[in-house]
């Protein structure tokens, strides 16, 4: 069956998602559930419409967090280098083909019969295609925002380190659809997995300096981002060796001498079941997801514009929430006076007090 035999009802659906939308707005709070997440997030967002954050996987080069990352005076930005092992798309699995005589609803939504060489087109058929895809996808989580170029960088004076890295993601165009290419790199086990699913995220610890991003349409007063706070040292490669923010480019303080450094755990990555090495026994154990133990030196620094706030390990532990298991969040505005307009905002975070003892993650932002 192909064509559209649907009614054109079901095709048209701006008046009904318009209806969902004014609904929300004037929603009841004492209706559903969502009021529940007052004290844990804003709870401006139960009534608050198109929200950006980074999810969207419809338009890679435009809508990863890599594409708002402000670059380091040399260019530098977290990228995914992983290249694939072979080209093209997987051996053909049966298990994925329609029974005869059961419905093709992806033929039936798409209005065409997908034959072998749009399937193809589809997936692209180069190495160069996949890696343009994949190093501006960030992390698997970490798609969204507008599907409009960045147009203007803003100069609030705060210079973006060199020292964060893109950990955790795997090679390739990993969306979740049944026949994407994804995880084809030669560090992976298994080619036919089909596991797409990550946490990864942005990590860097205080040598990491600065990470800055530049958020487009910032209009709600609103700035939530999902943390990792778990990280370990061996997590984040390019800080290694390093005894200044920045390898001292662009932070010339004096440090105590620093002992030599414990990198953590063996960590050995599978993207389903990650697991640490435990050196006494041998065995291998599934990873920590808590916050590690803060040393009193931490701090975490976020601004907005420019404008530096500090949290102190208390102040921190505080305003971190923990709404699931490896589901942390932290609220950097609730303001709903903020703008009066549209407008892009820049937003920087930074650790201090840790040296690279201990490694944030930044998986998500939402505003």
């Amino acid at each position: 069956m192909t064509g559209q035999p649907l009614d054109d009802e079901f095709w048209h659906v701006t008046e009904y998602y318009d209806n969902v939308r004014n609904k929300l707005k004037n929603l009841d709070p004492k209706l559903g559930q969502c009021h529940e997440i007052n004290g844990t997030l804003p709870l401006r967002m139960c009534s608050t419409v198109g929200t950006n954050t980074l999810y969207s996987k419809s338009n890679y080069e435009a809508s990863s967090i890599t594409s708002i990352i402000k670059p380091a005076p040399d260019g530098y930005v977290p990228k995914n280098t992983k290249t694939p092992l072979y080209e093209g798309p997987d051996v053909h699995n049966p298990n994925y083909d329609i029974p005869e005589g059961e419905i093709d609803v992806l033929a039936i939504v798409s209005g065409r019969r997908l034959t072998e060489r749009t399937h193809t087109m589809a997936l692209g058929n180069n190495q160069d295609s996949y890696r343009v895809m994949n190093q501006t996808s960030a992390t698997s989580s970490l798609r969204g925002m507008r599907e409009r170029p960045s147009t203007r960088r803003l100069d609030t004076g705060i210079v973006p380190g060199t020292g964060w890295e893109l950990f955790g993601e795997p090679q390739g165009l990993c969306d979740g659809t049944y026949d994407a290419v994804c995880a084809h790199s030669g560090d992976e086990e298994c080619f036919l997995y089909g596991h797409h699913d990550d946490r990864g995220a942005i990590v860097g610890n205080e040598f990491s300096g600065w990470l800055v991003m530049t958020l487009q349409g910032v209009k709600e007063g609103m700035i939530v981002m999902k943390l990792h706070t778990w990280h370990y040292a061996s997590e984040n490669t390019r800080t290694k060796g390093w005894t200044e923010v920045n390898n001292g480019a662009a932070d010339h303080r004096v440090l105590e001498e620093i002992e030599e450094e414990d990198e953590g755990p063996a960590f050995e990555w599978d993207r389903a079941y990650p697991t640490i090495l435990d050196p006494p026994s041998g065995r291998r154990l599934m990873r920590s997801y808590e916050t590690p133990e803060l040393p009193d030196t931490f701090q975490f620094e976020y601004a907005i514009d420019g404008k530096i706030t500090t949290l102190n390990k208390q102040e921190f532990l505080e305003n971190k929430q923990n709404l699931q298991r490896v589901v942390e969040t932290l609220t950097l505005l609730d303001d709903p006076n903020f703008t009066s307009n549209e407008k892009d905002v820049e937003v920087a975070i930074r650790l201090r007090g840790v040296e690279r003892k201990i490694n944030f993650g930044v998986s998500h932002i939402y505003w």
